[in-house]
């Protein structure tokens, strides 16, 4: 766990060692407490989203511009990954969402697709008559058949060995093991909107998320 690195890792920093090794740890523990950050955040949020009394904040939102909104806010990451990113779907969807809620679910999927992917992410949008339907593509290797089944399951995450091997991009970025707790919120979020999230894949994996469009 976060705090069981943490500990050894400061432990260590007592003992006479030679600078590289107290960088490492030092480095080991800087990771192991954003870690340790992002796995309270996601309990907090799921904590107030399963309260019996929560209710979201519906108002009018451009889920285009807010899809783009959250890519530019990975930017950074993708950049550092060396992928490409994209949005393909219409200028402009008014629908009404929880916008708060909505981004939080949005953030947690492409983190996701951007963690496993090759070469590229994209990002699609569109309404129908009934309908808000986002999806969220990457190029990933194909993962186990099991995945599918497991993915949104509360602390669930790839094991480090799994990951390396869904990993081939030419940058070789280390994959490291998530929270489990991403796309639990993400799968709650839809599902409090009176929509679906799934994970599928052909030659590409794909999150879909509909959600009713009004």
């Amino acid at each position: 766990s976060p705090l069981t690195a943490i500990r050894a890792s400061a432990e260590l920093l007592g003992d006479d060692l030679p600078a590289p090794d107290r960088e490492q740890f030092s480095q080991t523990i800087l990771q192991q407490s954003d870690k340790l950050q992002h796995l309270v955040e996601r309990l907090l949020l799921l904590a107030k989203i399963e309260q019996p009394t929560f209710t979201l904040s519906l108002e009018p939102c451009d889920v285009a511009e807010l899809l783009q909104r959250t890519m530019t806010n990975q930017q950074a990451w993708q950049q550092q990954k060396q992928l490409a990113c994209q949005y393909l779907g219409d200028t402009a969807i008014t629908v009404t969402v929880d916008k708060f809620w909505l981004s939080q679910a949005l953030q947690n999927l492409l983190d996701n697709a951007i963690k496993f992917a090759n070469q590229g992410v994209l990002l699609t949008a569109f309404t129908t008559a009934e309908q808000l339907i986002i999806h969220v593509v990457n190029d990933n290797t194909l993962v186990p058949d099991y995945v599918l089944t497991k993915a949104f399951e509360r602390y669930f995450s790839l094991s480090p060995s799994i990951a390396s091997d869904l990993k081939t991009s030419q940058t070789q970025f280390p994959t490291p093991k998530g929270t489990g707790l991403g796309l639990t919120l993400a799968q709650q979020v839809i599902e409090r909107h009176q929509g679906k999230l799934t994970m599928r894949q052909m030659a590409f994996s794909e999150f879909l998320a509909n959600l009713t469009a009004s």
